[in-house]
């Protein structure tokens, strides 16, 4: 069974990578690409395999929602007082943007362990067994995930996103 610890301690351990992170971040900023979508696909690689179409699309229909509802709204007023207060003087100012800026953290977190959870649920329902993955085809089965979360977006895999994708995978 996915521990749902395991996949939030996996994509820290990639996304602290400044290539993962600043890479993860453009595609966030350029085609509107949920961040901990991109890293539950190579997650699902590097542990399991292909993503299954139902699974994919149980992950995206929460994702959207949790995304539009609640880590949109933070992040926007998060960038908002970054963008009009970045020079504030006042200390409760800049504690309340920590503040919240911990809770953006909070709520992807949440998404991450929600993710994990349906993905340990679908595991058992179906009899997937994690097994032992060569990091080639973790790599290989990563892109093809991508590949695929992104034809659910109707994202063109475009040359950008091929390359930006292939520096994301070549940090496993």
């Amino acid at each position: 069974m996915a521990d749902p610890t395991n996949f939030w301690q996996y994509s820290q351990g990639l996304y602290d990578q400044k290539v993962v992170a600043s890479t993860c971040l453009s595609l966030q900023e350029s085609h509107d690409l949920d961040v901990n979508l991109v890293l539950f696909c190579c997650w699902y690689a590097s542990n399991f395999g292909v993503i299954p179409e139902t699974l994919l699309a149980d992950s995206l229909k929460y994702s959207k929602s949790w995304k539009r509802n609640v880590v949109q709204p933070i992040r926007s007023t998060r960038i908002w007082m970054k963008n009009h207060l970045e020079n504030s003087h006042y200390l409760e100012v800049k504690a309340l943007r920590e503040r919240i800026k911990f809770d953006e953290l909070a709520a992807e977190k949440i998404q991450q362990e929600y993710l994990a959870n349906i993905t340990s649920k679908y595991l058992v329902t179906n009899g997937i067994a994690v097994e032992k993955i060569e990091k080639s085809v973790q790599q290989s089965t990563a892109i093809t995930n991508i590949r695929q979360l992104l034809r659910s977006l109707a994202i063109e895999f475009d040359s950008n996103i091929e390359v930006s994708i292939k520096r994301i995978v070549d940090s496993f």
